[in-house]
């Protein structure tokens, strides 16, 4: 919404200060896009000369009203070393609980950006044990990462892996959806994105890829296994298919 505050100068010559006060409106956040000082609204103000300075406005502090508190600690995770997988970024967790992880511990698989020895995002797994749990850590880095490395050249996934999305199915297959990148024949990224699937038998540490996209365009934001079926979220969508692998054998809602 816009909202309007006629403020009235009584000085002429120099510097006066003046305050909008917009508290009454009772706004949910303190924080606005756009700011517009119009000088003398409504008549002819040419050939006017108007100077301001030292715009300041309210803190963005929204505790009161948030379900969330920032933790103190944070980051939780930093990006690490010179020519590692994450040596930029890390970022776009997917956690498995317990009681569906493969081992009854809890397991997250995160996107990470690094130079290995060029520029990829690629998707890791950190573990961390059930009964010692510490949501802020230290999590246990799989020796073995990225688990789910880029795309040969030309593939949909042969520059970046961004988003992962991982469940567990009922046989004990985990599948992770993931949001993947190419490039352009002049070198710079697609902008369309593709998203694929990688299933690992053995626990979660090994995986495959399913050939080619599993839903062009797309990106994923959760994958959950409930009551026979698996729930592929993208977006303001949702897919709906008993096969994980196959977009054709899902339904959208």
């Amino acid at each position: 919404p816009v909202e309007v505050k006629n403020v009235r100068t009584t000085k002429a010559g120099e510097w006066e200060e003046l305050v909008f006060d917009f508290s009454n409106l009772s706004p949910r956040s303190s924080w606005y896009r756009k700011i517009v000082l119009m000088f003398d609204a409504g008549n002819t103000t040419f050939d006017q000369e108007w100077y301001f300075d030292e715009i300041v406005g309210p803190s963005d502090d929204l505790t009161r009203i948030s379900l969330f508190q920032r933790y103190e600690g944070n980051p939780v995770f930093y990006p690490q070393g010179s020519q590692n997988w994450r040596d930029s970024h890390i970022a776009n967790a997917s956690i498995i609980s317990p009681a569906d992880s493969p081992d009854g511990n809890w397991w997250m698989y995160v996107r990470g950006s690094g130079n290995v020895p060029d520029y990829h995002d690629q998707i890791g797994l950190f573990t961390q044990p059930a009964d010692d749990f510490k949501p802020f850590g230290p999590w246990n880095e799989y020796a073995g990462n990225p688990v789910i490395p880029h795309g040969p050249e030309g593939s949909f996934d042969e520059w970046h892996l961004l988003d992962c999305a991982a469940v567990k199915g009922p046989d004990g297959t985990v599948y992770v959806y993931y949001k993947g990148r190419m490039k352009n024949d002049n070198g710079s990224m697609d902008p369309t994105s593709c998203i694929g699937v990688a299933y690992s038998t053995d626990g979660g540490y090994t995986f495959a890829k399913k050939e080619g996209p599993w839903k062009k365009p797309g990106g994923p934001s959760d994958a959950v296994y409930h009551d026979g079926k698996f729930y592929i979220f993208c977006g303001p969508r949702v897919y709906v298919t008993e096969d994980p692998l196959s977009y054709e054998k899902s339904t959208m809602y």
